[in-house]
């Protein structure tokens, strides 16, 4: 099911998602990086760009791939407006993905490596528990329950 009227808005996102790999090669090539500096900037740039794929595909309707949903029966699909959950799910992803590589960018230029890692995963944590949290409760349910 592909939301036809986010077309453009996903667009935007692809084009802002460019950006990512773009200011990864040109800090790679003026930056002096040890063989572990590019590693660990690599791995940032994947899994960045791996949870930006998820995010535009589930902002364009493809919910099969939010935990849980994809294994509930249409009974239980339409208590939800299934619009509104694609929509935040698809925008906290991207934005989660733009943070956890933006954000660990400045702490790898200004402490090295290990600071990097530990910024990415505790954003990646609690930008988990709040997109739960946010989820958790009627917000998403259809008024008609």
């Amino acid at each position: 099911m592909i939301i036809e009227e986010r077309k453009r808005e996903t667009l935007v996102m692809c084009i802002a998602w460019m950006s990512v790999p773009i200011v990864f090669a040109v800090y790679v090539v003026t930056a002096d990086l040890s063989y572990n500096g590019t590693v660990i900037l690599s791995l940032m740039v994947c899994s960045s760009c791996l949870l930006m794929a998820i995010g535009v595909l589930v902002y364009l309707g493809f919910t099969g791939l939010l935990a849980g949903f994809n294994t509930m029966s249409p009974d239980e699909l339409r208590r939800y407006n299934m619009k509104k959950v694609s929509s935040f799910m698809g925008l906290a992803f991207v934005i989660l993905a733009f943070v956890l590589f933006f954000g660990a960018l400045p702490v790898y230029s200004l402490s090295g490596g290990e600071g990097a890692i530990a910024v990415f995963f505790v954003t990646l944590l609690g930008g988990v528990m709040f997109i739960s949290a946010y989820m958790s409760g009627k917000r998403f349910k259809n008024k008609s329950e």
